[in-house]
């Protein structure tokens, strides 16, 4: 489905592409932070403020840059949230949707309204996938068992294919940095917890 939304990208050049893409996600960003803003702060300096400590986060910053998927998934998660809040249970699922673009960042969220018992939410996420999962097959074929051992490959390469843990702005780049290696099971686990645990408090 990543590769049938961005089809469109494929058939100008690299450096258009990379172009049209950055002024889609620099958009994207600035309209986000613009609602954030309104949404926590009331007067004309606090939203700017605000605006600014968003716009200078460093992985924000990364993602913009370097032309990465994580800034659609991310207004797809604001803008459900600011869905829910005006009461349109059905609508934040469509929003969530964005997120499938990187699957483990929508992974936790789900989760969230899970527990809040957004099921209209979830139910409306759950059709809109199935529907973009049928549209990706009727273009390209059932792709999934390619896509499964490009993943292996990917994985098992490591730096050759620029898999970097210890530049990543996450939890895999914090225990690379801090133990030389993203394979430490027990550290792994603990932070799998402590963001369990936050979701929890986050929830409830």
């Amino acid at each position: 489905y990543v590769a049938v939304l961005l089809q469109p990208l494929g058939t100008l050049g690299l450096g258009s592409a990379y172009l049209v893409w950055l002024s889609i996600n620099i958009a994207i960003t600035v309209w986000a932070a613009i609602r954030l803003s309104a949404l926590f702060a009331s007067s004309l300096s606090q939203r700017l403020v605000i605006c600014l400590a968003f716009l200078v986060c460093v992985p924000l910053q990364l993602s913009l840059w370097q032309g990465q998927l994580g800034i659609l998934p991310a207004f797809g998660i604001l803008q459900a949230l600011l869905a829910l809040r005006s009461k349109h249970e059905w609508r934040a699922g469509w929003w969530l949707c964005l997120g499938v673009l990187k699957p483990q960042l929508i992974l936790f969220p789900l989760l969230v309204f899970a527990l809040w018992r957004c099921w209209r939410t979830l139910l409306a996420f759950s059709a809109a996938v199935a529907g973009m999962l049928a549209i990706s097959i009727s273009a390209l074929g059932l792709w999934f068992e390619n896509y499964l051992r490009f993943l292996a490959e990917y994985n098992r390469r490591g730096a050759e294919l620029s898999l970097y843990p210890s530049a990543m702005q996450n939890w895999r780049g914090l225990v690379s940095s801090l133990l030389g290696t993203d394979s430490g099971p027990a550290f792994l686990s603990a932070l799998l917890v402590l963001s369990l645990a936050s979701i929890f408090a986050a929830a409830y």
